[in-house]
């Protein structure tokens, strides 16, 4: 099977099975952390919250994300990646559905938090699958396709669910809907890759980590391995380029509706027009792992996108109507395109052995941008009554994140 001129043979069959069943975990995750920013107008009002409240709640999971993903990552690389994501994405979907009981503020907050720590435990995961079972040369594309699922389910969350919610009657049942549909979603993944899994870990091509007394833990060992992957120059880079796209994206993309609602848009359209951005995405998580694989010269999409973004945000304190449309495709393209080629980075560094951790601090401190950003934002605009400030401010961090991309090398 050819696909953009690749030779698919070059992994094998139960590979791209494996790859494919991670498409789903991951699909299925966004749409659960994705369904909160078409939800924070209805959220505030049922639930008296701030708008720095609502930021901190679509944050929650985030937090999770930067505090677990290095641990958890490190644990990864000891019990494999089955049993891995099977824990993570269990404690995920279970705390997602919990959501439905919520009454209360802090009530939601804490089930959302718990969701994070499952997503943190699936996610170092997916540049270990990436790294053990593709050859260098697909890389990029196997990161390219399982990323496809980053946007299409996040796309999915903020463009369905206030119509699943008006068809649903609450926003507890909306909670409960998707829970379900990740459930079912969880347990095809489970049936489909389990033996695969296992067959791929007995082979002689990995070196079985589950085998190992998980508590056996040579403490020196782990400082100097810690204290390596911490120095690395390959790692800090562009897990503090992950940070900046981070902060600027679920800020975009979790105030967007509310911000467009303030210039006077209809609900429903300012959560197509957020949402086109993640489909927008999808084309470009496909293409940009292409090139790069081909050009072997990752930094020039970095840095070249981080200015789109800046320009574009920039534009839409000025532009109204449709050109909101234009700057939500070019958003779209320009995060996808940063995105992948960061996440096609983290699978890049380190042994397969120790992927878990090297791509776990990245995303440990990529998404400290993610945890900071909503609820700053949401504080400027309480603090201001706009969000003038806080869109100028994402602007200009896309320009520093844009000159370290292209004075540093990683």
């Amino acid at each position: 099977m050819v696909w953009f001129g690749i030779n698919m043979k070059n992994g094998s069959k139960s590979s791209w099975i494996i790859l494919s069943g991670a498409w789903l975990i991951i699909f299925s995750l966004y749409i659960l952390l994705q369904t909160i920013p078409p939800l924070l107008p209805l959220l505030d009002k049922s639930l008296n919250i701030s708008h720095f409240q609502g930021g901190l709640l679509y944050a929650a999971p985030l937090a999770m994300i930067v505090i677990f993903s290095y641990p958890l990552g490190y644990l990864s690389d000891r019990i494999g990646v089955f049993r891995a994501v099977k824990f993570g994405v269990t404690i995920a979907v279970v705390a997602a559905i919990f959501r439905a009981v919520s009454r209360v503020y802090y009530q939601l907050l804490f089930f959302n938090l718990i969701f994070g720590v499952g997503f943190a435990w699936c996610y170092p995961n997916l540049p270990k699958i990436v790294k053990n079972y593709f050859p260098p040369r697909l890389t990029g594309t196997a990161t390219g396709i399982y990323t496809v699922a980053i946007p299409l389910g996040s796309a999915v969350g903020i463009g369905f669910s206030k119509l699943v919610c008006e068809y649903v009657g609450s926003w507890q049942n909306l909670f409960l809907f998707w829970g379900i549909f990740s459930l079912l979603s969880v347990v095809f993944w489970w049936f489909l890759t389990e033996k695969l899994f296992n067959e791929s870990e007995k082979s002689s091509k990995f070196k079985r980590q589950e085998k190992k007394d998980i508590f056996s833990i040579d403490i020196s060992s782990w400082i100097s391995k810690t204290l390596e992957v911490f120095t690395s120059i390959k790692i800090l880079v562009p897990a503090i380029l992950l940070s900046l796209l981070n902060l600027v994206f679920y800020s975009t993309l979790g105030w967007m509706p509310t911000y467009l609602i303030d210039q006077g848009w209809q609900p429903a359209v300012s959560d197509a027009a957020t949402s086109f951005i993640t489909f927008v995405e999808i084309p470009a998580v496909i293409i940009i792992p292409f090139l790069s694989d081909k050009l072997q010269k990752r930094r020039i999409f970095v840095y070249s996108f981080f200015f789109l973004i800046s320009l574009t945000l920039f534009s839409l304190l000025y532009h109204s109507g449709l050109f909101v449309w234009v700057f939500s495709a070019t958003l779209g393209i320009s995060f996808g395109g940063v995105f992948v080629t960061l996440l096609t980075i983290s699978a890049e560094v380190g042994e397969k052995t120790e992927v878990g951790r090297s791509a776990g601090l990245i995303l440990s401190m990529g998404y400290l941008g993610a945890l900071m950003g909503p609820p700053v934002i949401g504080y400027m605009r309480d603090f201001s009554g706009m969000f003038a400030g806080g869109i100028m401010l994402l602007g200009f961090l896309s320009i520093l994140a844009a000159i370290i991309g292209y004075l540093f090398k990683y």
